[in-house]
């Protein structure tokens, strides 16, 4: 689970630094292959409560931050 973590700080950094709706898009890939490229350890990755509660907050920050450029999305 740390590394799934790990990858949703990046994730959420990579998102919250971009400044136009091109890096957004950019960055959706990049989750997108993430999460196929790994996605064996994301289903067997069994989080305490207490790394489902980072883990949605890290989720919710990266959406938050694509919705500031496309709020459209």
């Amino acid at each position: 689970m740390t590394e799934v973590l790990d990858a949703l700080r990046t994730q959420r950094d990579r998102m919250c630094a971009c400044r136009d709706a091109t890096c957004v898009d950019d960055a959706e890939v990049a989750q997108f292959e993430w999460g196929f490229a790994h996605k064996e350890l994301v289903d067997r990755a069994k989080p305490t409560p207490a790394q489902q509660a980072e883990a949605t907050a890290l989720i919710e920050a990266t959406e938050a931050c694509a919705h500031e450029l496309r709020p459209d999305h």
